[in-house]
């Protein structure tokens, strides 16, 4: 195993994290997309936007790129932006179980 100081503090990751909720989550953007989730990603390099697309545009969106997908949820949330590298996903789990400091 490799241990690396993270850029971000545990604390920064979940104040900017929820920042981002409060400015994103509960929103649709015009084409119908949503963002459910933001938080940190398993190893603190960066945050994960979970994006939920139009019923209608699921395939679409899946076979999209990541700099696509991550293209798509900025023009649909101008608010998704952040000092911190943001990692676009498509549906599936988050994974929070993350090891904090003891």
């Amino acid at each position: 195993m490799t241990v690396v100081e993270a850029r971000y503090s545990v604390k920064e990751y979940l104040a900017e994290s929820k920042r981002l909720a409060d400015a994103v989550i509960g929103v649709k953007a015009a084409n119908g997309d949503a963002i459910t989730a933001i938080g940190p990603n398993k190893d603190f390099s960066g945050l994960i936007a979970r994006l939920a697309p139009a019923a209608d545009e699921k395939q679409a969106v899946l076979a999209l790129s990541p700099e696509a997908l991550t293209a798509r949820a900025r023009a649909g949330f101008p608010a998704l932006t952040s000092d911190m590298p943001i990692t676009v996903i498509v549906g599936g789990p988050m994974n929070w179980s993350v090891v904090l400091p003891g």
